[in-house]
């Protein structure tokens, strides 16, 4: 027997912190090869990333994920 706790309105549905990709798993989720990922960063036509350290940067999944969608879209 299973037993669910379903969340009352009282009680706060915990969400899930947001994901950020690298950049190797925004070139595999998307197709484009880096150079046109940042081409489109540059033309502001993707999602700006975020700097995570001195030499690191990370999008977020669902701004990505929302890109995507709109180039199917099309």
């Amino acid at each position: 027997l299973c037993v669910f706790s379903v969340p009352t309105s009282s009680e706060p549905v915990p969400t899930p912190p947001p994901r950020l990709l690298r950049a190797r798993a925004v070139c595999e989720r998307t197709g484009l090869s880096r150079t046109t990922l940042w081409r489109l960063v540059r033309r502001g036509a993707f999602p700006r990333h975020r700097q995570l350290s001195t030499h690191a940067v990370g999008w977020l999944e669902e701004e990505v994920t929302s890109w995507i969608r709109s180039r199917q879209c099309r």
